[in-house]
């Protein structure tokens, strides 16, 4: 029996569909995997100066998340960060993970990526998958350094600490290459560098430049979150501290940085001295700046006013007591206009950490420092942010919604304001 063959019929069987070109792209970047996708004619793709800076700060790093990319790789661009981002994957660079929905997507390169990043010889190739119970204060860490690299800042990574001088079998030729790599120089006489460490071991005595060797009983070493290269060579240690530690431990790191970070020759108590007269000395960090939330700042500084609002004592913070135990370091913070530690160079700086510009990282920071009863998901945590905003709107000087949300009465109303949507 005869079938009637239609005109579409005829010239779907004659004209075969075309594949759009995003399609053909996509299928020649996954087909051209490798360290140089995107780098030849016919890969789908082609790779640009920030892609690549992309690949190598996430190899450094270990993790940051496409809004950071899009705020300091690629001009600001959200959408065009995630398209960058979904080629890389298709070209089998990075990986995607969605397991923390208050970071949003979360980038790690792969290990042709990691190949694309570094060195043939580079330790770090060598990544694990990142830990979503690691990944607030990582990616915190991941802000601040991120920000200097995009102001053209020479760093130290906190994964370059441990590969280059805490692994054992480090190879310290390899080491020394990396530091003269990163404009790291060798304080001489005096002149402005590193004056490194000096640890003991049963082969014989060996130079720290990166750790922090610590006085206490818990560990020998510190490493510092992140490594700040100055103009000159010398070296300024990054601590981003959410929530204090316990009064004994906190004084036994402070102590280690106190003796490590700049000082000043030794001089007595109430001689006269000045920090011109008594003249610098050189040690191996030239300060530690730490980037904390209202609880450690009070940690360091003292509670306003010098007097502990609980117990009524004086409380003039753990910096002060510190660094005016050591005959190297009692002048620094003499002076009121110190005791705020805010002046530039000193040995220590603190200062707040403010993540306001992103949304999913200030909301996973609140979960961490505010009690129990205070903490709520992403979606009703946004309400409660849109009431404060509200109330404090025409404040000079707003208080901090973790502050504010605590105050009595505001909890209720924001609970309120979330059943009324």
């Amino acid at each position: 029996m005869a079938r009637v063959v239609d005109v579409s019929e005829q010239v779907r069987l004659q004209v075969p569909t075309t594949p759009s070109y995003d399609v053909i792209s996509r299928k020649r970047r996954q087909r051209n995997r490798g360290a140089d996708a995107g780098l030849n004619k016919g890969d789908g793709w082609r790779r640009s100066g920030a892609d690549q800076r992309l690949l190598e700060w996430s190899t450094r790093l270990g993790v940051i998340t496409v809004r950071q990319a899009a705020r300091y790789i690629y001009k600001g661009s959200h959408d065009y960060a995630r398209k960058r981002v979904r080629r890389m994957a298709q070209a089998g660079l990075v990986k995607r993970l969605d397991t923390a929905p208050w970071a949003g997507t979360v980038v790690w390169p792969t290990t042709i990526g990691r190949q694309a990043a570094t060195d043939e010889d580079s330790p770090l190739r060598v990544m694990e998958t990142p830990a979503d119970s690691t990944l607030p204060h990582r990616l915190l860490v991941a802000e601040e350094a991120l920000r200097l690299l995009a102001a053209g800042k020479t760093v130290i990574t906190e994964r370059e600490i441990r590969l280059y001088e805490t692994v054992s079998g480090a190879n310290l030729d390899a080491r020394d290459h990396f530091l003269a790599e990163a404009g790291v120089r060798r304080s001489i006489d005096g002149s402005p560098g590193v004056v490194p460490a000096v640890e003991h071991t049963e082969h014989g005595s060996v130079e720290r430049w990166l750790t922090l060797p610590m006085p206490g009983v818990h560990t020998a070493f510190r490493i510092p979150d992140l490594l700040e290269v100055t103009d000159r060579g010398e070296l300024r240690a990054i601590e981003v501290e959410t929530a204090q530690k316990s009064l004994s431990r906190m004084r036994e790191i402070l102590t280690g940085y106190r003796d490590a970070c700049l000082g000043h020759n030794m001089v007595p108590q109430d001689a006269g001295y000045d920090l011109p007269k008594a003249g610098a000395l050189r040690r191996q960090f030239l300060g530690v700046r730490w980037i904390a939330t209202e609880p450690v700042l009070i940690q360091l500084r003292g509670h306003p006013g010098g007097v502990d609002p609980v117990t009524g004592k004086d409380d003039v913070g753990l910096v002060r007591e510190v660094w005016e135990e050591s005959m190297n370091t009692h002048l620094f913070y003499k002076d009121k206009d110190t005791w705020a530690l805010s002046k530039k160079n000193w040995p220590l700086r603190a200062t707040a950490l403010d993540v306001s510009h992103d949304p999913g990282l200030e909301y996973q920071l609140h979960q961490r420092v505010l009690p129990a009863k205070f903490r709520t998901s992403m979606q009703e945590w946004r309400v409660w942010r849109k009431v404060w905003e509200h109330e404090v709107t025409d404040d000079a000087e707003p208080v901090p919604f973790v502050q504010w949300l605590r105050a009595p009465g505001n909890l209720k109303r924001c609970r309120e304001a979330s059943r009324a949507l």
